[in-house]
């Protein structure tokens, strides 16, 4: 503080007695201590499980609180693990496959009971989709779009395999 000042001085000019003070800093202190240990709890379950959430963490974290006496309500742990950088990121979803258990209308497999003799007689195309640099070589690429960093990528093959022996 002021040398020259006196705490009384300081806390009148901000409309608070030294009592107000005293009691502010008790309780500041106290609260970080609080929050010290939830933070240690918290880590520690984290070691274990990576990807719990904040809920469950408070869900398993609250018995030790009241034995500890610690009210600690669940936005406010949501914001000391938001401060801390403790909150788990949703992933975002990426491609899915194919969904085939949907209710329009299904083509049947006309190419079941055929059989090839030669080339250039059946094409097959497909489309995945990957994430830029996870590409591999491919041999007939058609097209490939670039769509907010995930490329989709139209294949078109020939079915006809000769095997030579």
């Amino acid at each position: 503080m002021y040398p020259l000042a006196s705490k009384a001085a300081i806390c009148g000019l901000f409309g608070y007695s030294r009592q107000a003070w005293y009691d502010s800093n008790k309780r500041l202190s106290k609260l970080q201590m609080q929050e010290v240990f939830i933070l240690r709890l918290a880590k520690e379950l984290r070691q274990d499980h990576k990807r719990m959430g904040a809920e469950k963490l408070l869900h398993l974290l609250s018995p030790l609180l009241k034995e500890h006496q610690i009210k600690y309500g669940r936005d406010k742990f949501y914001a000391l693990l938001g401060e801390h950088g403790l909150l788990v990121r949703r992933r975002k979803p990426g491609p899915r496959a194919t969904n085939s258990n949907h209710l329009f209308r299904k083509y049947p497999n006309l190419i079941r009971e055929i059989q090839l003799f030669s080339s250039g007689r059946l094409w097959v195309s497909d489309i995945t989709y990957s994430v830029p640099g996870s590409l591999r070589d491919f041999i007939a690429v058609t097209r490939v779009h670039l769509k907010s960093a995930l490329l989709q990528l139209c294949l078109v093959v020939q079915a006809y395999k000769s095997e030579r022996q």
